[in-house]
């Protein structure tokens, strides 16, 4: 009988993770790379930033704010400063180049400048795909050798009788679920696309109906082994407008500058504005509650390629993997009030 993901042991994770990195090393021994015409540290910074402002712009305006100006408040802006100096030196090392080497090809981000630039330059590369062996493990690398991408065979199946359900076929089904029931209830037409408000109650219902055989004499159900959501967790629930602004903002600027007073943690327009404060509420009384129930099992459905992602994070981004798993370990020894 397969368990769900939030009923694994610590034992059952550990084996888990062995199998998963006796698998990836495998894999990798025989790991195909491709270098491909791209700039992940340029494209981020556009899209943090704005769409029609050229890159050298916009990496001279970060510099000045977080470098020479002031200090990164937040982990994005942390990020940014960090690509931009990249970028600068890219930029740097082409302009010293090209006075001596009139033919030198210009590096991906001084060939899309922008992000409109970017997004064009994607549509018309949507035509001209082309299939890698997949039967091996395909690590994708940019023009700076920095990796954007990993792609893996289906895992191998067991032989004989396994005990529990294959990983790929747990996860595809939970997802089929989701699909025949419709529970992400979207305006389909509508871009981006908005969640609907609750349904209309039906008509009065009651889970332990009076009948002959009962006679009301059942009061309670027995507890379920399989409830998708062990604790009662608050906040606000998926596409909730009341949940907007709890992640980093996008960096606004103007033509020649960032606009800092606009920044997450600078200047004191925060103490002027008149914010109307929501306290947190259970999810599992919010509108959308179907949709984080269903994505919470989902997520218990696909603890093998969580652990996947984990192991592949650790390896080819180690220090990333490092600062979020240290905001993790806070919240749960802290608490995140």
């Amino acid at each position: 009988m397969p368990i769900a993901g939030n009923k694994y042991t610590e034992d059952d994770v550990k084996t888990l993770v062995r199998q998963t990195n006796r698998w990836l090393l495998r894999l990798h021994k025989n790991s195909l790379q491709e270098v491909v015409d791209f700039d992940i540290l340029a494209v981020f910074i556009m899209q943090e930033m704005d769409d029609d402002l050229h890159i050298r712009k916009l990496v001279e305006m970060l510099i000045h704010t977080f470098f020479e100006s002031g200090k990164p408040q937040t982990t994005r802006q942390n990020q940014l400063l960090e690509a931009a100096l990249v970028v600068q030196k890219k930029i740097q090392m082409y302009d010293d180049k090209i006075k001596s080497q009139p033919t030198l090809e210009k590096p991906y981000c001084l060939r899309y400048p922008t992000l409109e630039d970017v997004r064009a330059q994607s549509k018309l590369l949507e035509k001209q795909c082309r299939v890698l062996d997949d039967s091996r493990m395909i690590v994708l690398l940019d023009e700076n050798d920095i990796c954007v991408g990993i792609g893996l065979p289906p895992l191998p199946k067991s032989g004989g009788n396994p005990v529990h359900t294959p990983h790929d076929q747990r996860a595809l089904a939970c997802l089929k679920e989701m699909v025949n029931n419709r529970v992400c209830k979207l305006h389909v037409g509508q871009h981006p696309p908005t969640f609907l408000s609750t349904p209309p109650d039906g008509p009065p219902q009651t889970p332990f109906p009076i009948d002959k055989t009962t006679k009301g004499n059942i009061r309670t159900p027995e507890g379920s082994m399989e409830a998708s959501v062990s604790y009662q967790a608050y906040g606000f629930g998926l596409g909730s407008k009341k949940s907007a602004g709890m992640l980093d903002k996008k960096v606004q600027c103007t033509t020649k500058s960032i606009k800092t007073w606009l920044l997450q943690g600078y200047g004191s327009t925060w103490q002027e504005e008149e914010n109307i404060l929501h306290l947190p509420n259970p999810l599992r009384e919010c509108q959308n509650t179907d949709d984080s129930d269903a994505i919470v099992k989902l997520r218990n459905k696909m603890t093998f390629y969580s652990k996947l992602s984990l192991v592949i994070n650790t390896a080819f981004l180690p220090l990333s993997t490092k600062v979020a798993q240290e905001a993790v370990d806070y919240l749960k020894k802290q608490g995140s009030d």
